[in-house]
């Protein structure tokens, strides 16, 4: 016996039809997950450029106490945690040397949005020459200040 195919070009428009619905159907959920994916991204990519808005507003050396004391604010709108600062001496253009500095003030320190802090540093400078401190943040980012120290 032969089955009659009478029917057969029926059933492709009906997948077809269907097939359209399904993709008209999931067009909306992928574009809803899609946007708050990106949406998400760009959240925290602007939280992680404020981390690192913070400048080193002053220095000041002490000779009597050969304390230098570096002044940070946070210019941005978290909180910065400052983990390390160095100070290297530049007795000639392209040249510098790391100077030995024994932190007074406890590292890490957690400076707040529109806040600044102090971090003292103990330390020997050596008179006209001109210095460069180097803050650092958890996030990896720093700031810098040049001084020049005449004693």
């Amino acid at each position: 016996m032969r089955v009659s195919k009478k029917h057969s070009g029926l059933e492709n428009v009906v997948g077809a039809v269907l097939l359209l619905a399904l993709v008209g159907a999931l067009i909306p959920i992928v574009y809803m997950y899609l946007s708050s994916v990106v949406s998400g991204s760009v959240s925290s990519a602007s939280k992680y450029t404020a981390i690192r808005s913070f400048i080193i507003t002053a220095v000041n050396y002490s000779s009597t106490t050969d304390t230098l004391s570096v002044y940070v604010l946070n210019t941005g709108d978290v909180p910065v945690n400052i983990t390390e600062v160095k100070v290297l001496r530049i007795p000639a253009p392209s040249i510098t040397e790391v100077v030995s500095c024994t932190p007074i003030t406890q590292l890490p320190v957690t400076v707040a949005p529109e806040h600044s802090v102090r971090i003292d540093l103990k330390c020997v400078l050596i008179k006209e020459n001109s210095y460069q401190v180097i803050v650092y943040s958890w996030s990896g980012f720093e700031a810098s200040y040049t001084f020049y120290y005449g004693g």
